[in-house]
């Protein structure tokens, strides 16, 4: 399989305050992306390092001999000092500034940098942003669905395929990154469906059943397993975006994914409606 990420900061004890990383210092934060990237790449599998692999580290070797895979690196604006520390050709199969390839089924545009003009109908994967949406770009990189980051902040900190960056950009594109920040060390995750309410703690929030499908759908190519969907009825103006919360119900049964599910709206003739269709479907399951 062929992989993406970027943006790592191996060795980068800032980057977990700026980006907000759910790690306590640099070293647990390289132990358990070195963990997450192994537990996702095979030796065998291809992976194209969209830039800043490493900041500031003592030893890049000792974490470079430990990342499985292939590896081709498309330089950040943090790799050039790494680098010299390095013989670069004992871990890469290549290193370029920029680089266009193809899966098969489309064109690619690899910069470290997100490059807002380029060949029509490539797609560009792309870095450097990390999970950041106050730049004044940003409104052209998120209304454009083939610009595409890698960065681990907002793909699980881990390497991702194409399939699974596209859904992990469009959550980040509507705000939803905390799914990959906000899910404990066994990979499970809580979802609070609701526009008023704060998420417990815990919880991601989602205001909308588009937002919710969003994460869900996220999660599932993820592999993060999701411990229960906590659901409100009514969703105000949000409902706008995918109807109330009852149609979350309605869309689950379709696809037959019956996760664990909680009420708590205060609704109650909604909260009957959801619980009747709870017990029609979910019990059977």
């Amino acid at each position: 399989m062929v992989f993406f990420t970027a943006d790592a900061h191996f060795g980068h004890e800032g980057i977990i305050k700026t980006c907000g990383r759910p790690f306590e210092n640099a070293a647990e934060m390289d132990e358990i992306m070195v963990a997450l990237w192994n537990s996702t790449v095979s030796g065998n599998d291809t992976v194209y390092i969209l830039g800043d692999l490493f900041y500031r580290h003592r030893d890049p070797e000792s974490v470079l001999k430990e990342l499985n895979g292939k590896k081709h690196l498309i330089v950040g604006n943090h790799d050039a000092s790494w680098l010299k520390k390095i013989d670069p050709s004992k871990y890469f199969i290549s290193v370029e500034n920029t680089a266009k390839i193809s899966d098969g089924k489309r064109g690619l545009i690899l910069s470290h940098y997100p490059l807002l003009t380029w060949w029509d109908g490539d797609y560009v994967v792309h870095g450097h942003i990390h999970n950041d949406r106050s730049s004044s770009y940003w409104p052209a990189v998120k209304n454009d669905p083939k610009m595409l980051n890698a960065g681990v902040d907002i793909n699980g900190f881990r390497p991702v395929a194409f399939d699974q960056l596209v859904i992990n950009n469009d959550c980040f594109k509507e705000g939803l990154e905390e799914v990959f920040s906000n899910y404990d060390v066994n990979g499970e995750i809580k979802i609070w469906l609701d526009d008023l309410r704060p998420a417990p703690v815990g919880h991601v929030l989602c205001k909308s059943v588009n937002q919710a499908k969003c994460v869900i759908e996220a999660c599932e190519h993820a592999g993060i397993k999701i411990n229960v969907i906590d659901c409100d009825h009514d969703l105000g103006d949000y409902a706008k975006d995918g109807g109330d919360g009852i149609k979350l119900l309605d869309w689950l049964v379709e696809r037959g994914a019956f996760y664990p599910i909680k009420l708590h709206t205060q609704n109650a003739v909604g909260r009957e409606n959801m619980q009747r269709e709870i017990d029609r479907y979910w019990s059977e399951k």
